[in-house]
């Protein structure tokens, strides 16, 4: 009988929560797929799968960006208006 594995990551004490949560989510599914992996005996192509989470990453790091566009527009147009007048 295969007792548990314990995942001991060492996330660094600086790390807020949401940071801490990401962390763990990451690991989870990292082990989670070397584990389907084993389990179909080599079968399971993960390359969709990677394929996929690239692209959630690919997608959540372009809206990073908008927001932070989006947040200093506002802040970069009253600057112009307000250093040509």
């Amino acid at each position: 009988m295969a007792s548990p594995q314990v995942r001991t990551t060492l996330i660094p004490e600086s790390f807020s929560s949401q940071e801490r949560f990401l962390v763990e989510k990451t690991e989870e599914a990292i082990h989670d797929g070397v584990q389907l992996s084993r389990l179909t005996l080599g079968r399971w192509n993960p390359e969709g799968f990677h394929d996929k989470v690239d692209g959630g990453m690919v997608a959540q790091h372009a809206r990073v960006h908008q927001a932070l566009m989006d947040g200093v527009s506002k802040i970069w147009n009253e600057w112009v208006v307000g250093g040509s007048s």
